[in-house]
């Protein structure tokens, strides 16, 4: 089984990916932008020679901000020139995931393999139709908590109002599937033992008590500027009512940009309101 985790930034995605992290069968590392890449999966032999490229000519990732090549930490225990020969002896997009991993799952002792790119909100339907076996995940959050974090973070209103409805919209298109799961952040740091006890039903496995302990040894980034606490602590909820610390000004801003900014992508939604 493979897992896709997509959704806004500052839904509490890095969060959850640490949480699956902790599980005994799942390694979910840090975000790599591969899934995230229309291109791999619509045609993965002309475009897989630019997965590493950041020119202009590189591939992007999928919605409102276009992120070039991709990133591998050293948890994936694989070198720049090992990746090469994977992505050259790959012939599917299925099977170079399959080759990617598998040094990062045998060092880990794992079995499964999961990936959480906010992008990949955009790919979910694409997984889940090459991926056989596959799951996906939507987390997701109050829009005024979450734009004011993005906000806090450093983006402006408009740019954080576009990319909540954009992702946030793509993702529910597989929300009736029934290999998709969505997750609420209110939910997981307010009730965060029950939350995951649901997700490890859908996902068929069982929960663990470790997915809950705070990371000792923990790899990647771990602090954003914006960020409440570390992703690595206990699950905490100091987050929840974020849009109600945020000055007024900008209070303001995001309530009128909720009025005023449409989405003209298919779908019946087409204001954050509708959605």
């Amino acid at each position: 089984m493979a897992i896709l985790i997509g959704g806004s930034p500052s839904t509490g995605s890095s969060m959850l990916r640490r949480v699956l992290d902790r599980h005994s069968q799942i390694f979910c590392g840090s975000e790599t932008s591969i899934f995230a890449k229309e291109a791999l999966y619509t045609d993965w032999n002309h475009n897989k020679n630019k997965l590493l490229s950041r020119s202009y000519f590189g591939l992007v990732n999928a919605g409102w901000h276009h992120y070039r090549s991709i990133d591998i930490e050293p948890e994936y225990a694989l070198s720049k020139a090992e990746l090469k020969k994977v992505i050259l002896k790959s012939e599917t997009f299925p099977s170079f995931s399959n080759n990617f991993y598998r040094d990062a799952l045998e060092k880990s002792g794992k079995t499964i393999w999961a990936e959480k790119t906010p992008s990949n909100a955009f790919t979910l339907k694409l997984f889940l139709d090459n991926f056989p076996d596959s799951k996906v995940i939507h987390i997701t959050r109050d829009p005024l908590d979450c734009i004011a974090s993005l906000v806090n973070r450093g983006m402006d209103v408009y740019n954080a109002t576009c990319v909540y409805m954009l992702n946030t919209l793509k993702a529910l298109e597989v929300y009736n599937n029934k290999n998709a799961y969505l997750i609420k952040y209110e939910d997981l740091t307010s009730n965060p033992e029950q939350t995951l006890h649901d997700l490890m039903q859908f996902l068929g496995l069982t929960y663990e008590a470790a997915m809950l302990l705070p990371d000792e040894k923990p790899t990647g980034v771990t602090f954003m500027k914006g960020w409440q606490y570390k992703e690595t602590e206990a699950i905490k909820n100091q987050s929840v009512g974020r849009f109600k610390i945020l000055n007024p000004v900008n209070q303001q801003q995001i309530l009128d940009g909720l009025l005023n900014i449409k989405c003209r992508i298919n779908g019946k939604q087409k204001s954050i309101r509708d959605i």
